[in-house]
């Protein structure tokens, strides 16, 4: 009896304590979340701007209270649980970290933005332990969908879009030609662009996809099911979406299916794909759940002492926001005085000649110092350009998503493929990325490749490891891209051995 007295006295002391570990490590979470956002403003001021610049991404606006809704849906279950300090969470903490900084001193906002949200659910493992980490498994992981992705699928999707389309009318009898992204029917040419590929519609219905699968299904391999068919299921409806626009124009030569027709007509199969997916899936049945364990028994867990948890919340926030110090802290070298970038000097029989350049035009902003310059051989022509970069920044760096080889937007030029490659160049073997252009008349083989302080490379990836070496260790950082392009009528391999003569 004594025994029992005295187990259910501590069951009891436990129960007492519970709630104020809970106060202690609840206001621990946000006193770290509070110092994440003094330490990295930058990056979360960036999640802001991606998600109300970009149509794709307005949906993450949602992603926050869904969160917070779903966290709410399971306190019950939570309550019952001590919070308990997971130390190897701090590991977790330290490697999301150093992601951060590699990713900001490269200049990378996708994995800077992922390491910082990342830095969110193991601070809540870290301080509550891995028994609450489960039972909050969903929203924890839900809320990495405040990161913008999926803007590297935009050339996959297009190719597929393509495709589909192309085989849709073939099935259905209808004679097209192909070109890259180009394609021909007796009626009009159309276009593949990024616009096209389907990008917004499949996040943002995958997003939706694994919020409903976890709300309706309690079973994993449902819930898992659901999800993959959230993501195959807008790629289809797309390729139809296309298909449909292309058959429109066809049969109705070209008076339906252009200007408010086309975005009319996406956005009507969209929405009719949609509605039936999630009609299905809430004709999807399984058995019942198994019955809650809400109103059972409490689970008694010990928990750890006041001090262990506040030394845990401590270490965390330490791991947290030193990345941010030290990228505060440490600068490359300022070089100062003037740049002279000079041409190549001509060799090998290749001189330069007063013609302007072609109406192509790399697009790369931010450059220090820039030349390009026409050189001519036997009658055969090879366009120069190079863009210098002396100390990059955000904004002003070699490797950045405008810069481009294919200018966005109205442009008339078009890329038809691209691929890595090696040349010979003076008994070396030199990396560079060959990008295939047309425009309604003329046809471009153009290479580009990085010039590094102590190397070559057609790798952007590359580049920009480098780049973020250079910074972490507090060296010069500059860079240049070297653009080589010939023109062609028919056969881009006459384009490409001039090229590899210059």
């Amino acid at each position: 009896m004594e025994s029992l007295r005295a187990n259910t006295g501590l069951a009891e002391a436990i129960e007492l304590s519970r709630p104020r570990r809970w106060g202690l490590a609840t206001a621990l979470l946000v006193l770290g979340l509070a110092a994440m956002a003094v330490a990295y403003p930058a990056t979360l001021g960036s999640f802001y701007d991606v998600w109300r610049g970009s149509d794709t991404y307005t949906h993450c606006f949602f992603v926050i209270p869904i969160t917070a809704w779903l966290v709410w849906r399971r306190r019950r279950d939570v309550a019952r649980l001590a919070p308990t300090p997971f130390l190897p969470g701090l590991l977790g903490i330290a490697g999301a970290g150093a992601l951060w900084l590699v990713a900001h001193m490269a200049g990378v906002l996708f994995y800077e933005q992922l390491a910082f949200a990342v830095m969110v659910p193991l601070l809540v493992v870290t301080l509550f332990g891995l028994r609450v980490a489960r039972a909050l498994t969903f929203p924890l992981v839900f809320f990495l969908f405040t990161v913008p992705f999926g803007e590297v699928l935009h050339p996959a999707l297009m190719s597929f879009t393509a495709h589909a389309t192309v085989l849709g009318l073939r099935i259905t009898g209808i004679p097209v030609a192909v070109e890259g992204m180009y394609l021909t029917t007796p009626t009009g040419n159309w276009q593949v662009v990024e616009a096209c590929s389907g990008l917004r519609f499949l996040i943002s219905m995958f997003t939706l996809g694994c919020l409903f699968a976890y709300v309706h299904f309690h079973r994993r391999k449902n819930r898992i099911l659901f999800a993959i068919f959230a993501l195959i299921a807008p790629v289809l409806a797309n390729g139809l979406r296309a298909y449909v626009m292309v058959l429109t124009g066809y049969l109705s030569r070209r008076e339906i299916g252009a200007g408010f027709d086309h975005f009319a007509i996406g956005w009507t199969v969209f929405a009719i794909v949609m509605a039936l997916f999630f009609f299905l899936g809430s004709r999807w049945t399984e058995a019942p759940a198994p019955p809650t364990t809400e109103h059972t028994t409490p689970v008694v867990t010990a928990g750890r002492s006041p001090r262990r948890l506040t030394a845990a919340a401590l270490a965390a926030l330490v791991l947290a926001v030193a990345p941010a110090a030290y990228a505060a802290w440490v600068h490359p070298p300022e070089e100062r005085g003037p740049i002279a970038l000079r041409p190549p000097e001509p060799a090998g029989g290749w001189a330069p000649v007063r013609v302007p350049p072609s109406s192509w035009a790399p697009e790369f902003k931010g450059t220090d110092a820039a030349v390009r310059t026409v050189y001519e051989k036997d009658g055969q022509l090879v366009d120069c350009y190079i863009g210098y970069y002396r100390t990059q920044s955000q904004g002003r760096e070699l490797i950045h998503y405008a810069n481009v080889i294919v200018p966005r937007g109205q442009s008339i030029w078009h890329a038809l493929g691209q691929r890595d490659t090696l040349v010979s160049a003076g008994g070396d073997r030199v990396p560079v990325h060959e990008t295939v252009l047309r425009s309604p008349g003329m046809r471009y083989a153009v290479w580009h490749w990085y010039w590094l302080p102590d190397e070559f490379t057609g790798s952007a990836t590359h580049a920009k490891l480098v780049q973020a070496r250079s910074r972490i260790l507090g060296r010069p950082d500059h860079a240049a891209v070297v653009i080589l392009s010939a023109s062609y009528v028919e056969d881009p391999s006459r384009a490409r051995k001039r090229l590899e003569t210059f």
